[in-house]
């Protein structure tokens, strides 16, 4: 059976009347919404106005930043488009591998009938949304091609990302549907979760076990020196060294591909996987946990303090670059 992920947990019962995810919450103002999340997970009410913290700054991202710049970044398609175009100029960035794109579509009939020429490994997730995935890993004969076409219309439609936590990139992105190149051979691959502020690399959290109910994560500075966040999920230090798990050349390979790709951002987190001794691009994350992880309010205040926000006001001469990049193709390589 293939490894999945459906999105986020939704409770039923009485339990879902009060929760983000029931049928009332949506319909509350945008800016209540994000400060009953803001307590729910943080245990206080945020300061959104004049945020100081990094939590706080990601409420204000997401209640007040609707610029072209980030208008493309929750599109995966895109993503890999920039990728495409700024490794045209940067060695750093050319030398990452990007998972190739087989198919792109709304309806699963189309892929069935492409499926002789996908490899064994694979994955199936939209293009549009998040915490949405499939990961294949044997003989075509084996796909539930009835399950893959509930799930392509299940999520070829807006969810929670736009409908209920405002994250408005995610309403940006176009609805579809992929078949993707899986990383690895059987073994998860780390991923490492690069945020970056001005364009400059501030640190990384490594996850290990992804898609998995074990999954842990270990935190490193700039200088890939292990750093205590305080969540409750961390890997202890002696469990976990990405200065033995990378080679020097390849960590500062790192370093240079987020910097270039973070560059026009006062924020971004450029996600990549590691395996072996091989970089992946995976994908920009404007919304890092929506500001709601549970980190020390030292952590919080320290990125926070790192995070210079934007003129909303101000001209940006490549805004028409930055919806140009919503405007490509609908395909992958077997529908060629």
């Amino acid at each position: 059976q293939p490894l999945s992920s459906s999105g986020p947990y939704r409770p039923r019962g009485l339990r879902r009347i009060v929760h983000p995810l029931g049928p009332l919450f949506r319909h509350l103002p945008l800016a209540l919404r994000r400060h009953l999340l803001f307590l729910r997970h943080r245990g206080s009410w945020g300061n959104f106005r004049t945020p100081r913290g990094f939590g706080e700054k990601m409420q204000w991202r997401i209640l007040n930043d609707h610029r072209p710049l980030l208008s493309w970044t929750a599109d995966k398609l895109a993503q890999k488009e920039y990728v495409r175009r700024i490794s045209a100029s940067n060695p750093a960035v050319a030398a990452l591998n990007v998972p190739e794109t087989y198919w792109v579509g709304t309806d699963s009939s189309e892929l069935r009938s492409l499926s002789p020429r996908l490899p064994q490994r694979w994955v199936f997730k939209p293009n549009h949304s998040c915490s949405r995935i499939r990961l294949f890993g044997g003989a075509a004969s084996n796909i539930d091609w009835g399950d893959l076409s509930i799930l392509s219309r299940l999520w070829c439609r807006a969810d929670e990302e736009s409908l209920v936590f405002g994250a408005w990139a995610y309403s940006q992105a176009r609805i579809a549907v992929m078949a993707e190149e899986r990383i690895g051979d059987g073994e998860r691959p780390t991923e490492l979760k690069v945020l970056c502020f001005a364009g400059k690399v501030h640190s990384i959290m490594a996850h290990e076990g992804i898609g998995s109910a074990q999954w842990q994560v270990a935190y490193y500075d700039a200088a890939f020196n292990r750093v205590t966040s305080g969540w409750q999920g961390e890997l202890v230090p002696e469990a976990h060294d990405l200065q033995s798990l990378m080679s020097a050349p390849k960590r500062a390979d790192l370093v240079r591909a987020a910097e270039a790709l973070a560059a026009p951002f006062d924020f971004m987190r450029i996600d990549f996987f590691l395996h072996g001794e091989t970089l992946w691009f995976n994908e920009f994350t404007t919304y890092s946990g929506g500001g709601l992880m549970q980190v020390g309010d030292a952590l919080d205040l320290e990125r926070g303090a790192q995070w210079q926000l934007p003129d909303l006001a101000a001209h940006d001469p490549r805004a028409a670059e930055w919806r140009a990049l919503l405007e490509g193709p609908l395909r992958g390589t077997l529908q060629r």
